[in-house]
């Protein structure tokens, strides 16, 4: 991954696809010229680019904890979204992500702060069901999947976890929101 923008950069190839932090710092090091990144895009902005998914033996056999870890998730983001400095510094600060100056942190604050990190049930669902779409008509899903039944199967109502979950800065306080 660390090697594609020198490649793109020596013509070794023509086009790269990466992700940040390394496409953030590609984009600041060489003279690249970018055609699209999913948190600016007008039609992926809206959407995750990720989702964290529990298995379905473990919400039948620990609901309890299937509920534990999707909270823990939520709350994680809701911090990230709230304080993009404060996770860039906690990330480095514990050997997440690589820094050689503070110059590194508030990079990776700047990346985080770019995404959205809004934790929300509904709004990964609804990405969940544009890429379902998406793929579809690609040929990558099977046509005759019944979209609503996939998505009851993969999206089942966790008890115990709120459609999102917010975090005051401030106060220090998360808030959750059962409304979907």
């Amino acid at each position: 991954m660390t090697d594609l923008p020198t490649a793109l950069d020596n013509g070794g190839v023509d086009a790269i696809g990466i992700h940040d932090p390394v496409a953030y710092n590609a984009e600041k090091n060489y003279d690249f010229i970018k055609i699209l990144d999913i948190g600016e895009d007008e039609k992926f902005s809206k959407e995750y680019c990720c989702q964290a998914y529990v298995s379905q033996k473990l919400i039948t056999n620990n609901p309890e904890g299937a509920a534990a870890y999707a909270r823990a998730i939520q709350k994680a983001a809701a911090f990230v979204q709230a304080c993009p400095e404060e996770a860039a510094r906690l990330q480095v600060e514990n050997g997440y992500m690589p820094s050689e100056s503070n110059d590194d942190i508030v990079r990776y604050g700047e990346i985080l702060a770019s995404l959205n990190y809004e934790p929300s049930v509904s709004l990964g669902k609804e990405t969940f069901k544009t890429s379902f779409e998406d793929l579809q008509k690609t040929g990558d899903l099977d046509p005759s999947l019944n979209l609503d039944e996939f998505i009851k199967k993969v999206y089942p109502g966790i008890e115990g976890v709120p459609n999102s979950i917010t975090y005051d800065k401030d106060s220090k306080v998360f808030t959750e929101n059962k409304a979907s």
